[in-house]
C-alpha cells in the first residue's frame, strides 16, 4: 500500500511538474490560436456581449464559456492573467485524469506505474495541448473516460445505478462538445435488463443537458446558433482525405470533392454506430471489458482520421482510453497503438514548436525564421507533415474493427 501511495503521489508531482516548468519557459505569446480566442471571448462576455454573435469562435453548446467567464472573474480579482489560469485548469484536468486511469488500470492488476508516466505524466501530446494549445478537449477526454468505465462497470456487474451513470456522464460529454454523440451505441448495452422508468430517466439523462443549453442561446441569436453551432463542420483541408484533396485539385474542384467527402463520411459514421449497435446487442453476453473500450476508441479515432475537419486536440478524446487499452489487446494492437502515440509525440512536438497558429515557440527564440513559420502555415504542407499520423490512424481502424469482430 505504501509502494502504491508513493507511486501515485510521484505521478502526480511529475505530471504537475513537468507542465509547470512548461509554462515558465513558453512566452505568452506563444500559445495557439484557440487560447487567443478564449481572451477575446472572455472580453466579450466583460462587456455584455453575446460571444456567439458577435465571433466565430464557439461551436458547440455553452459549456466552456462558462469556465472562461468563472476563470476571467478571478483573473481580474487576483491579477493573474486567464491564459495562465486557462492553463492551471486543465493541469488539474491532467491530474484527475491520471488519477482515474490510475485507479482503473489497479483495478484489473495492470502494471500502471510506467505507463502512466511514459504514456501520460511525460508525454508531449497532453503537455503542449494543455500548455500551449488551451482547448479544453482533455476535460471532454476525461468525460468520455467517465462513461466508459462506468458502461464497463454496467457490463461487469449488471447495476442499473452504473449504466444511469454511464448515461449521465455522455449526457454531460454531449452537452460539452457534440463529439460523443458517436458513443451512443454504447448505451444498448443489456438494455433488456432495465426496467422501463430507468431508460426513460437515462434517456432524459442524455438529452435534456444539450438542449437546455441549445435552447438558452437559440432564442438570443438563431441564426448564428443555425450557422456556427448547428451546422458547424472542422475546417477541411489539413488533414487525411481533405487534405490530400486540397494538395492534389484545383481550388474550385476542392470544395466540391470535399462536401462530396463529408457527404460519404457522415453516411460511413452513420453505418458504423448501426453496425455497432447492431453488433453489441448480438453480443452482449459475452462482450468483454477490452472491446467496449476497444469500440468506443475506434468510433472516436474515425471522427479525426475519416472527417472532413481537423484539429489536434481532438486526440484528447480517446487518449486516456488508448491508455488502459495497451495492457489488454493483442501484441498487433498494442504495436500500432504504441506506434500512433510515438508518431503523434513526434508530430505534434514538431507543430507546437513550427507552426505559428499553434504557437510556433521556436519564433519566440529565433525570430528570423519567421518565413519558415509561415510556409508551414499552408494546409498542404501541414497535411504532408501529418500524413504518417494519418497512415496510423487507418491502421488502427482496420486491425482494430477486426479485432473488435473476431469471437473470443
Amino acid at each position: 500500500m505504501k509502494r502504491i501511495n508513493t507511486q501515485i503521489c510521484l505521478l502526480l508531482l511529475v505530471t504537475a511538474l513537468v507542465r509547470l516548468v512548461y509554462l515558465w519557459l513558453v512566452p505568452a505569446d506563444a500559445v495557439s490560436i484557440d487560447m487567443q480566442r478564449w481572451l477575446k471571448v472572455a472580453a466579450f462576455l466583460r462587456e455584455g456581449k453575446n460571444p456567439y454573435v458577435e465571433s466565430s469562435y464557439l461551436n458547440a453548446a455553452p459549456f466552456w464559456m462558462q469556465f472562461l467567464f468563472v476563470l476571467d472573474g478571478i483573473a481580474r480579482t487576483t491579477g493573474v492573467a486567464l491564459v495562465h489560469l486557462i492553463q492551471l485548469l486543465l493541469i488539474v484536468v491532467d491530474l484527475i485524469v491520471v488519477v482515474v486511469l490510475r485507479n482503473a488500470l489497479l483495478e484489473r492488476g495492470k502494471h500502471a506505474f510506467k505507463l502512466l508516466l511514459f504514456g501520460y505524466a511525460l508525454n508531449p501530446i497532453s503537455i503542449v495541448l494543455t500548455i500551449q494549445h488551451g482547448q479544453f478537449d482533455i476535460l471532454l477526454g476525461l468525460i468520455i473516460l467517465a462513461f466508459v468505465l462506468s458502461l464497463s462497470r454496467y457490463l461487469e456487474r449488471s447495476e442499473p445505478i452504473e449504466w444511469l451513470y454511464s448515461t449521465f456522464w455522455l449526457g454531460i460529454g454531449i452537452w460539452a462538445k457534440t463529439v460523443p454523440f458517436v458513443l451512443l451505441p454504447l448505451v444498448t448495452l443489456k438494455l433488456r435488463t432495465l426496467r422501463p422508468r430507468w431508460l426513460v430517466f437515462g434517456g432524459i439523462q442524455l438529452i435534456l443537458p444539450v438542449t437546455i443549453a441549445l435552447s438558452v442561446i437559440y432564442v438570443l441569436s438563431p441564426s448564428d446558433v443555425s450557422t456556427k453551432v448547428l451546422g458547424y463542420v472542422s475546417v477541411p483541408g489539413y488533414f487525411g482525405i481533405s487534405g490530400i484533396i486540397g494538395a492534389v485539385a484545383s481550388v474550385e474542384q476542392f470544395d466540391a470533392l470535399v462536401k462530396l467527402c463529408s457527404q460519404l463520411f457522415f453516411a460511413f459514421l452513420l453505418g458504423s454506430m448501426v453496425f455497432a449497435t447492431a453488433f453489441i446487442r448480438e453480443r452482449e453476453e459475452s462482450l468483454s471489458y477490452a472491446k467496449i473500450l476497444l469500440i468506443a476508441t475506434l468510433l472516436l479515432i474515425s471522427l479525426p482520421a475519416l472527417g472532413p475537419g481537423y484539429g489536434p486536440q481532438y486526440i484528447s478524446w480517446f487518449l486516456p482510453l488508448i491508455i488502459l487499452l495497451i495492457p489488454e489487446v493483442s501484441i498487433l494492437l498494442r504495436r500500432l497503438f504504441t506506434t500512433l502515440l510515438v508518431l503523434a509525440a513526434v508530430t505534434y512536438s514538431f507543430e507546437y514548436l513550427m507552426i505559428s497558429t499553434h504557437g510556433a515557440l521556436l519564433l519566440s527564440f529565433m525570430p528570423d525564421m519567421r518565413a519558415s513559420f509561415i510556409e508551414l502555415r499552408d494546409p498542404v504542407n501541414q497535411t504532408w507533415i501529418r500524413i504518417p499520423l494519418f497512415l496510423s490512424y487507418l491502421s488502427l481502424l482496420l486491425v482494430g474493427w477486426r479485432e473488435v469482430t473476431r469471437k473470443n
